[in-house]
């Protein structure tokens, strides 16, 4: 039993800020967190939790006397046979549908060992068991580990199966998606390309997991930069989802929000807002008014209000994601932290920028005690937070957020990453609020020459700096340019 796909949609940034979008695939950090789909995954439990009651009955001789025995004790205290181990993928599955990878991981991690003592006979469902692991490392943002175990398990698969077999394109489609949350985006598409191939050799083109594999591959290419074969591949994935599910299905929920993604990637937002504003009264429809899917789309479709300079609108959005996310998984949690710094970003646009920093302050202490001081989303709130401080006059604290997101910036993502760009633009506002216009060019220039390998020369983003490069200056005599309001809009 193998997990079904489930992508995290990453990070993006607007106006220079740490504005992060979940749930599709967006500008890097990807970090793809899949619109997670309660209807869909309240059916796959039921089919787990059935299937581990006859699994039960067969293999446990107390349950076959009468006697009910619960799940913790048959998984805690069963023996390490293959039964129990395949009892444990299943259970593991059940737990990662119900949102709960660190215990998913546990039990894969069990299955596995077991497996792999069992030996040869044994190799397919170890196979599964490697791959699942995987897949729920790369949902805890384990992202190096999931890497080395899925290209462990690719192997695998190329020896049980060889390469072109579905089971080697399921790893492929996987590893991908991890590839693409390290910043990866050539290697992440050369993998999806194949997958693809394989799956449309064996299955027909419009059979769901063709529309996965078009999917990856979409989210891959807009990683790349490569928006107009992102949409094309988007699009074509979300045609065939809704002609096999249906209107109202959450794969067709969950391929709309990767689809407005990607056109946000290239700049086209009100394409974006539009099929946004079509995602979240399906959100509404048909998940569960409390669910932490249902957040992901408020929030996501708050961040494209927010791109088109709708602030007051992104700033409503984050807040009712904010107290979704609160409910469902408490005031510390992560994706409350990405509500609250997000809503920070709305709020400083607003001109509020007491509260945005009251609420980039309390972003940053989660993200920080949670995933550590030297972590992307650290160096996504510094920035934020820098330019709050810079707002508010107090420019030695602003300093220091933005060089630490700088430096972050330059630790935590891959070598030119974009979010290397937003740092440094971000931090040549203050250089040149205080004067240092040849800090402040030295920063625009490398963020510009990121922008342009990575979007291209006629990017609007690219075309941003190249503004603010040709803005007046300080000349050698330095004097200050006059004030102008910020571009970044």
């Amino acid at each position: 039993m193998r997990f079904a796909r489930r992508h995290r949609l990453g990070v993006t940034a607007a106006a220079a800020l740490a504005l992060t979008l979940v749930g599709g695939f967006t500008a890097l950090a990807r970090a793809f967190a899949e619109s997670r789909a309660r209807l869909a995954e309240a059916q796959r439990a039921e089919a787990i939790r059935s299937f581990l009651l006859e699994l039960f009955a067969a293999i446990d001789p107390e349950r076959a006397r009468g006697r009910e025995v619960p799940l913790r004790e048959v998984v805690d205290h069963g023996a390490d046979g293959p039964e129990t181990a395949r009892v444990l993928l299943a259970l593991g599955d059940l737990h990662y549908w119900r949102d709960d990878p660190a215990r998913a991981l546990e039990l894969q991690q069990r299955a596995l060992a077991i497996f792999e003592i069992a030996g040869d006979g044994y190799r397919d469902d170890a196979a599964a068991a490697r791959f699942n692991t995987g897949t729920a490392l790369r949902q805890l943002e384990r992202f190096e580990e999931a890497l080395a175990v899925e290209r462990r398990a690719l192997e695998l698969e190329r020896q049980l199966a060889g390469d072109q077999s579905l089971a080697f394109a399921d790893v492929e489609v996987g590893l991908a998606l991890t590839l693409l949350d390290l910043g990866r985006a050539e290697e992440a598409v050369a993998l999806a390309e194949h997958a693809l191939a394989v799956r449309r050799r064996h299955l027909p083109e419009d059979h769901p997991r063709v529309a996965d594999a078009l999917e990856a591959l979409g989210l891959a290419h807009g990683a790349a930069g490569a928006t107009v074969l992102a949409v094309a591949d988007l699009e074509r994935s979300l045609a065939v989802r809704r002609h096999v599910f249906g209107p109202d299905h959450p794969g067709v929920l969950e391929g709309l929000n990767s689809l407005a993604s990607a056109l946000e990637d290239g700049a086209r937002f009100e394409e974006a807002v539009a099929v946004r504003r079509e995602a979240l009264p399906l959100a509404r429809s048909i998940l569960a008014p409390d669910s932490d899917s249902l957040a992901v789309h408020v929030n996501n479709f708050a961040t494209t209000a927010f791109r088109l300079g709708r602030f007051d609108e992104a700033a409503a959005g984050f807040r009712e994601a904010a107290a979704l996310w609160r409910a469902s998984a408490g005031e510390t949690s992560a994706r409350v932290a990405t509500a609250r710094n997000n809503l920070g970003c709305a709020l400083l646009e607003l001109g509020r920028a007491a509260e945005a920093a009251a609420e980039l302050e309390a972003a940053l202490a989660t993200r920080a005690a949670l995933l550590g001081d030297d972590s992307a989303e650290v160096a996504q709130t510094s920035r934020g937070l820098g330019l709050a401080r810079l707002a508010l006059g107090d420019r030695d604290r602003a300093r220091a957020e933005l060089d630490r997101s700088v430096d972050l910036s330059r630790r935590a993502y891959a070598e030119r990453h974009p979010r290397l760009a937003e740092a440094l633009e971000a931090r040549a506002r203050l250089a040149r609020a205080e004067g240092r216009f040849a800090d402040e060019r030295r920063d625009l220039e490398e963020a510009l020459a990121i922008r342009r390998e990575r979007f291209g020369t006629d990017h609007p983003l690219s075309h941003r700096l190249r503004e603010r490069l040709d803005e007046p200056g300080a000349d050698e005599s330095g004097r200050r340019p006059p004030a102008r309001a910020p571009a970044d809009r």
